[in-house]
């Protein structure tokens, strides 16, 4: 057979080069990790969104709870 001749691989060379998946279990594979893909950026997003948005709320408290402590530190002298 000549190296510019075109021929239909066979099932086994097809196995080799597609690495025994086929079309719709690649597709199928894509479509279930691309969701899962999509809902843990989702879940980042929000997650660093509440943190900004909290952060000054935990900032306050902590320094209210700070003063708090330094007021019970300063009854014991």
């Amino acid at each position: 057979m000549d190296v510019s001749e075109i021929r239909t691989l066979s099932d086994e060379e097809v196995g080799m080069v597609s690495g025994g998946t086929t079309y719709d279990q690649a597709y199928e594979s894509f479509i279930d990790y691309g969701s899962q893909l999509g809902a843990a950026v989702g879940a980042l997003l929000a997650g660093s969104y509440t943190s900004t948005a909290l952060s000054p709320t935990f900032a306050l408290n902590f320094v209210d709870s700070f003063s708090d402590i330094l007021e019970g530190f300063s009854s014991l002298s």
